[in-house]
């Protein structure tokens, strides 16, 4: 997986290789680290309590963590912007 398939607003399921197994998520944030790429991910968060939120999880794209599975049709650009909505 190359920088160029991995980009913000892609959406990810992370795979056996992560605790979050099997979870879908948007990325936010790409970021290159010391000739890796570090990711940031919104993992929406949905309670019976009425409490909602996003769990945002870093993994680096080296440690073959996730698969990229889409495009996210509305999503926000950056954690700034969804800040900015709340």
């Amino acid at each position: 997986m190359s920088l160029a398939q991995v980009s913000e607003g892609d959406v990810i399921q992370f795979n056996e290789n992560h605790k979050w197994c099997g979870a879908l998520a948007i990325v936010t944030e790409v970021k290159p680290v010391n000739g890796d790429i570090k990711i940031m991910a919104g993992v929406p968060m949905l309670k019976n309590d009425g409490v909602n939120g996003t769990a945002y999880i870093y993994t680096m794209q080296s440690a073959g963590e996730f698969d990229v599975v889409g495009r996210a049709a509305l999503a926000p650009t950056s954690v700034e912007e969804k800040d900015d909505e709340e």
